[in-house]
């Protein structure tokens, strides 16, 4: 042992381990490995009949095997294999992979199959494939990027440009409305923005994630779910639950490794942050033990990373954040121009008009005393401060709302002087403005009458 932690680990690690077999053994139950162990046994002692619904076979009498998904081979499927072929010498084996999308090294897949094919498999050849069939020229581009000078560059079939968008959310500023809705949650509001707009334009879209949880904050509201508690589809039934019924069908999530072989017009990658790509978990001090070290994690996130972006057909939407981006969008960066979204090309999300905003600001060239003088009647009034554009708002349900009753509820009006009104509706869009002065309001433009 290299330490006493070492040592205490892989102790308490065979004891559990002893508990767990014990545990099977007792309930008469399998594992995975467990049914391949048992497999290897059975043929290597000759038992090669097997029985499926279409009928039954026999290994010895197979001309040809294919292999699906080599790159994530194992020692124990190798086994298999071996066991195969010492009682069928005559099988051809046909193994179809792809080293780019290896990304299941935790669950003991291990490249060296596939590196070494020609040592496991004699006489063979190797015939490349790099057509990309899915996904757009520059989804294409940009990953080959991502794994320049690791192999073959892949092809694009399609000749569709297709859009990368890099979304950062700390440029992203939500309306007096979302943050209403969605209180200290940025994630939810930007989401619906780019999922709005990609059903509207009739695509279907998943969202992609590279643990079961997010790293950024997010506000369940009556759902009674804190952050740490949040899984995927909690977040799925959140964003669902703005939507309407017939399109939240549309909207799908998954982890990113359960969406290999997947994939979707849009793609949503929800994560490109350091702490998830590279995900270097805080137990590695443990699994160091069985050889995995700094460089090999990260060569399989960079894997990982490219599943992720290949999964997008048409469109790829990548969430960061501008001064937190992830060492894998850094890398991209230094190599290539990278297009950070405009938000001003996805609106709130919103059906027919049901909440109106008024907002109240100082005229132009009368300072800002107007506003100041009722301060306090505003705050009575519901109405909140927002420093950055410096306004007082505040949002009604649109249903029963008239600009008349307004200004006849309100106590602040007769007072007013040099002030400024602007009702929104919830796709920012001005639906009328006032202007007050001695306390008689005049309107400037009204499209509510």
């Amino acid at each position: 042992y290299s330490s006493d932690v070492e040592q205490h680990f892989l102790e308490l690690a065979q004891t559990f381990h002893q508990a767990y077999l014990d545990r099977l053994k007792a309930t008469g139950e399998e594992d995975f490995d467990g049914l391949l162990q048992q497999a290897v046994a059975s043929v290597t002692l000759g038992e090669t009949v097997f029985r499926r619904k279409s009928g039954t076979g026999d290994l010895k009498n197979l001309r040809y095997i294919l292999i699906d998904e080599y790159q994530d081979f194992s020692k124990l499927f190798n086994r298999l294999i071996e066991a195969i072929r010492e009682q069928n010498p005559q099988a051809q084996f046909f193994c179809v992979g792809d080293d780019w999308q290896a990304i299941n090294g935790f669950a003991g897949s291990d490249l060296l199959f596939y590196k070494d094919f020609s040592q496991f498999f004699q006489p063979s050849r190797k015939l490349t494939i790099s057509t990309n069939y899915r996904s757009a020229i520059s989804v294409v581009n940009l990953s080959n990027l991502l794994m320049q000078g690791l192999g073959t560059p892949a092809r694009a079939y399609k000749t569709m440009p297709g859009v990368i968008d890099i979304v950062d959310l700390s440029a992203f500023e939500p309306t007096p409305k979302e943050i209403e809705n969605h209180q200290g949650d940025r994630l939810t509001p930007a989401i619906l923005r780019l999922v709005n707009k990609a059903i509207y334009d009739g695509k279907d879209v998943v969202m992609l994630s590279r643990k079961n949880s997010l790293p950024w904050h997010v506000n369940y509201g009556n759902r009674q779910i804190t952050s740490r508690q949040g899984t995927l589809d909690n977040f799925l039934e959140l964003v669902r639950s703005h939507l309407p019924e017939k399109h939240r069908e549309n909207v799908s999530i998954s982890t990113a490794h359960k969406y290999k072989g997947l994939e979707k017009k849009v793609v949503i990658l929800l994560d490109a942050v350091p702490k998830c790509y590279p995900l270097l978990h805080s137990d590695m001090i443990f699994t160091q033990i069985f050889g995995d070290n700094i460089e090999r994690i990260v060569d399989e996130e960079r894997r990982l990373f490219y599943v992720a972006l290949t999964r997008a057909v048409e469109h790829l939407f990548i969430i960061t954040k501008a001064n937190n981006l992830s060492p894998f969008l850094e890398y991209l960066q230094s190599k290539t121009t990278l297009c950070f979204l405009n938000w001003f090309d996805y609106l709130p999300l919103i059906g027919e008009i049901k909440h109106i905003t008024v907002k109240i600001r100082n005229q132009i060239d009368r300072g800002s005393e107007g506003t100041f003088n009722i301060r306090t009647l505003l705050k009575a009034q519901g109405f909140v401060w927002n420093s950055q554009a410096k306004i007082w708002w505040r949002t009604y349900l649109a249903q029963n709302f008239s600009i008349e009753t307004f200004f006849h509820s309100s106590e602040w009006c007769n007072c007013a002087h040099g002030i400024e009104i602007q009702f929104d509706d919830e796709l920012e869009t001005m639906i009328a403005m006032y202007r007050i002065d001695n306390g008689q309001p005049s309107c400037i433009i009204n499209n509510l009458l």
